[in-house]
């Protein structure tokens, strides 16, 4: 459509001007990416008019509101301001009109926009106060430099002060936005997506901008392990000057006065917590520091940071003496720290100094460190009892990961130990490798030489190899060594040994809360044992041969914790054949302990006549030995030695004693008597000895070789028990003789003291000893001795039945006997004889049974009685008496079957058998004797012939001097 100028001037000027202002800004808005909204647009196009027609007006007076709209300028240094006037209105309650501002912000490429509606004016000018102020007219939001925009709210906090003289000044309350590209808000505060600076000021002169901001804690974008929290800076905006005290840091180049940004007067900078206090981040404070278009720049250089090993590395603390970092353009450029280590296995007063360098991680996004150990380190490991001279080859690598350091610590140096036991000089160390987590040590090597003197329990030794035992629980330095056990320079006595240096430790996991928590194992090294690994002697000379090894032991499940150790050896001259003992010394919840030993030597009883020929067993305490049998003890005897003739197990009930086997022998003759007999001997509590108990096998006419080929011809079991503590001495023997076919008994014999009763028995009259003697005799004997004896036997039935008892005097003295003025001894003989001789049809037979016995009692007489004109009765001193017995039994007859061919009747036929002849005789005696001899007894005999004479006689016999003893 055509439109001509008269349809032009229809159109009102004020919405010509709003929309070509309109076009001129839709142009700048795009540049922008934003559009003003229609209040900005209608400020900006009546400024515009005003600018552009040269409206502008000396002071605003009624006389200038004539033709609108008009603008009044002022102008405040290098820049003017401009306030611009319109639509006045006349009203019966007052005037009024509508003004209009826009101002240029340092940095922005659009302007603010502020306006009032019905300013009230009057003849005289402007009427002033709030209602005249000049507000944000929307919510602006402009772009500074390339990450960071403004933001004015229009909330009533952003104004314009004026009056009729025009601009006076401006309020602005606002805040800085941070772009994410350059800055990110806290790990801490998840709830801003931004960082932003706020700002409140009044100014004249906004290109001369210097105001206090406000800056929420942030991170650098890239280095996520930092955090900075601003105490107090400054936003510079002016184009004039810089805030006071403002410094660039070392390498940032800039032109100061075109310089806009944010001066950080003080600021806190949290740390990684990597090198910080274990279980939080620490903060270090720092100062003049600056954000701008670049991004963030800045140095530190802070003392005390971590002390005391505060900082943690993955179990190693560590102190963080000073730090110094630097940022230029929102990068870190590096940085360095020191401080002291603590390791673990060292004493807790002893650290390693180190220093670290700082640099930029760009696969982690984090800041990196590098340790380097300084020179002058002399280490003490408490753990190992020893000391470590560090070389400067020694160094330190730690790994950064997940935010932990992982460290590895390599010594190289010279070590001494100084356990009280084990002493050495200086060794030289290579590569001592230790970790922060299982196994801890992983690797060293040793050199065998050494400075200075080397001593295991105060012996001089020699190092042959020392080694690292990898042990995650108990890692430990084995040392294989000579262990020079004699001074005598011609023949030197040396043991091999091996020492183990142990170590152990307790481990504790630490959690450190936090926003994000961690666990941490804190490791505490200590020296835990030094182990005696193993004992090795073997040393041959002319005169000895010893070898032999000791050796710990612990936790055990039968044995717990303990030493035991083996020996051979061999005296020449003295031992034939080769010694061997054994020992074990330990603690299963109670102390036990044995010595055993298997010696083939001869050792003389000093003057019985007998002598050891073999010995084999051990004494123990609270421990029970497997074998208990005398049988088993002797069968161990003929073993070849070993390094243990049995077992033994703890047991906290078995009393401390002694059990061993023992091959013995009668000097003089060894085919004389020989056995082998297990040796006990049991202690009470205090220490003395409460029981002796010998139990075994003795053998006579063979020997020891003989008997192990062929059965002895006399042999015997002993049991001996001697009770110190009760003053008893009980022991029995029994003893069985064979020789041939010609000679066979048996026997036994006992010993017995007591405080009230002794006796010695070989062989009792109810239980006499018995031989044989090639078929046609048997003879029962017996000998005692004693106050407990027993009574003689009543004399057999076949004598008791003819002769009388009577008149034969009493055989025992009592008294003589209980104070061992005497003994008793008796033998018993019987045996009997049968002979047939047959014919056709008969045969003629004989029997004969016979014996004699004796109870003699041989008593030692007092001196000083006398026998009638006899004035030293019996023979030195001892005189005989005792009760005789003989009897005699026999038996002839004939028997057969007859069966005569010419009787065929009953009578005439059968078996016969007629006694011919049966008699017996008796006799019993007693007697005393020599000087005087005297002797009375009863002899008495019948006799039977063909059954059909029969008889029987007796008499008394006597003979000697039957005087009667008499004395004091």
């Amino acid at each position: 459509m055509q439109m001509d100028r008269t349809d032009l001037n229809r159109v009102p000027r004020r919405a010509v001007l709003f929309f070509c202002a309109f076009l001129l800004l839709l142009g700048a808005a795009r540049a922008q990416d934003t559009l003003p909204d229609p209040g900005q647009l209608l400020v900006l196009s009546v400024l515009q008019k005003v600018e552009t027609e040269n409206r502008i007006v000396g002071d605003h007076g009624p006389d200038s509101l004539a033709d609108l709209p008009v603008g009044i300028r002022r102008q405040i240094g290098n820049f003017s301001y401009l306030i611009a006037i319109d639509s006045a209105v006349f009203l019966p309650e007052g005037a009024y009109f509508n003004a209009y501002m826009a101002l240029q912000f340092p940095g922005a490429g659009r302007k603010i926009c502020f306006a009032a509606r019905r300013v009230m004016f009057n003849p005289r000018g402007v009427i002033g106060g709030p209602q005249a102020r000049l507000m944000l007219v929307s919510d602006h939001t402009i772009d500074l430099f390339p990450g960071l925009k403004l933001r004015f709210p229009a909330d009533g906090n952003n104004y314009v002060d004026w009056n009729c003289n025009g601009y006076e000044g401006v309020q602005l309350k606002g805040e800085f936005i941070f772009s994410r590209e350059k800055l990110l808000p806290d790990s801490a505060r998840t709830w801003e997506k931004e960082v932003k600076a706020v700002f409140q000021c009044y100014t004249q002169d906004l290109n001369d901008l210097l105001a206090e901001v406000s800056i929420t804690p942030f991170c650098i974008r890239g280095l996520k392990d930092w955090s900075f929290s601003v105490s107090r800076a400054v936003v510079d905006m002016s184009s004039i000057k810089n805030a006071a005290g403002m410094q660039f840091p070392a390498g940032y180049s800039c032109t100061l006065p075109l310089w806009t940004g944010f001066y950080l007067e003080e600021l806190n900078i949290t740390l990684p917590r990597a090198i910080s206090s274990s279980g939080t981040r620490s903060t270090v404070r720092a100062v003049k520091c600056l954000i701008d278009e670049a991004g963030f720049s800045g140095q530190i250089q802070v003392n005390g940071v971590v002390i005391n090993g505060g900082a943690d590395m993955d179990g190693w603390g560590f102190s963080v003496d000073a730090l110094s970092a630097k940022w230029l353009c929102n990068r870190l450029q590096g940085g360095a720290f020191n401080g002291k280590i603590r390791i673990p296995l060292m004493d807790s007063a002893a650290q390693l100094n180190y220093s670290a360098s700082l640099t930029y991680n760009e696969s982690l996004k984090e800041s990196d460190c590098r340790f380097l150990l300084s020179a002058g380190n002399d280490l003490s490991f408490q753990a190992m009892h020893s000391r470590v001279d560090v070389f400067p080859t020694s160094f330190i690598e730690v790994v950064k990961h997940q935010g932990k350091l992982k460290p590895k610590l390599v010594l190289n140096g010279r070590i001494s130990f100084g356990d009280p036991s084990f002493r050495t000089g200086k060794l030289d160390v290579n590569e001592l490798t230790m970790i922060s987590e299982p196994p801890y040590l992983v690797r060293g090597v040793f050199a065998f030489t050494s400075s200075g003197s080397n001593t295991l329990h105060h012996y001089p030794l020699s190092i042959h190899s020392l080694s690292l035992i990898v042990d995650p629980q108990k890692p430990s330095i084995k040392a294989d060594l000579s262990l020079n056990l004699s001074d005598d320079p011609v023949q030197p006595l040396s043991a091999s040994v091996r020492v183990m240096v142990q170590m152990k430790h307790e481990t504790e996991t630490v959690t450190y809360p936090g926003d994000h928590p961690y666990s941490v194992q804190k490791v505490k090294w200590k020296f835990d044992k030094l182990r005696i690994g193993g004992i090795s002697v073997n040393v041959q000379t002319g005169a000895f041969y010893l070898q032999g090894i000791a050796a710990s032991f612990e936790n055990d499940p039968e044995f717990g914790t303990g030493f035991r150790g083996a020996l051979k050896f061999m005296v020449r001259d003295v031992l034939r054949d080769t010694a061997s003992a054994s020992c074990v010394f330990g603690n299963s919840g109670f102390r036990y302990w044995y010595a055993d030993v298997h010696i083939p030597v001869t050792i003389p009883l000093g003057v019985s006549g007998f002598s050891i020929r073999s010995l084999s067993g051990g004494l123990c305490r609270n421990m029970r030995p497997e074998k208990t049998t005398p049988e088993q003890y002797i069968a161990a005897l003929g073993l070849p030695p070993g390094p243990v003739t049995q077992r033994y197990l703890p047991d906290a009930q078995y009393p401390f004693g002694l059990k061993a086997g023992c091959t013995f022998h009668y000097t003089p003759s060894e085919r004389a008597a020989n056995g082998d007999v297990m040796l006990e001997v049991n202690f009470h509590s205090g220490g003395g000895i409460s029981s002796v108990k010998l139990k075994g096998n003795v053998f006579m006419l063979a020997t020891v070789a003989e008997r192990a080929g062929k059965p002895a011809t006399v042999k015997g079991q002993a049991q001996l028990l001697f009770d110190p503590v009760n003053r008893i001495i009980d022991a029995q023997f029994s003893v069985s003789i064979k020789a041939g076919d010609q000679v066979s008994g048996q026997g036994t014999a006992g010993l017995h003291i007591d405080p009230v009763h002794w006796y010695f028995m070989a062989g009792r009259p109810a239980a006499p000893s018995q031989v044989t003697l090639a078929g046609w005799a048997t003879a029962n004997t017996y000998f005692m001795v004693g106050n407990l004896l027993d009574p003689p036997l009543p004399v057999p039935s076949q004598v008791s039945t003819l002769v009388s008892n009577a008149g034969i005097m009493q055989q025992r003295d009592l008294q003589a006997l209980g104070q061992g003025q005497g003994f008793v001894g008796g033998i018993r003989i019987g045996s009997s004889l049968y002979k047939e001789t047959g014919w056709d049809f008969f045969t003629l037979y004989g029997g004969f049974q016979y014996g004699c016995g004796l109870d003699l009692m041989l008593t030692r007489l007092n001196p000083n009685l006398h026998c009638g004109s006899i004035a030293e009765p019996g023979m030195n001193g001892w005189m005989a008496q005792g009760q005789m017995y003989l009897h005699l039994q026999g038996v002839i007859g004939i028997k057969g079957h007859l069966q005569p061919d010419w009787c065929h009747a009953d009578w005439c036929r059968g078996d016969f058998d007629i006694t011919l002849l049966n008699g017996s005789l008796a006799m019993l005696l007693s007697a005393r004797g020599p000087n005087p001899g005297y002797f009375h007894g009863h002899v008495a005999c019948s006799y039977s012939i063909l059954g059909i004479v029969n008889g029987s006689c007796s008499f008394d016999l006597e003979a000697g001097n039957n005087c009667t003893f008499t004395g004091p």
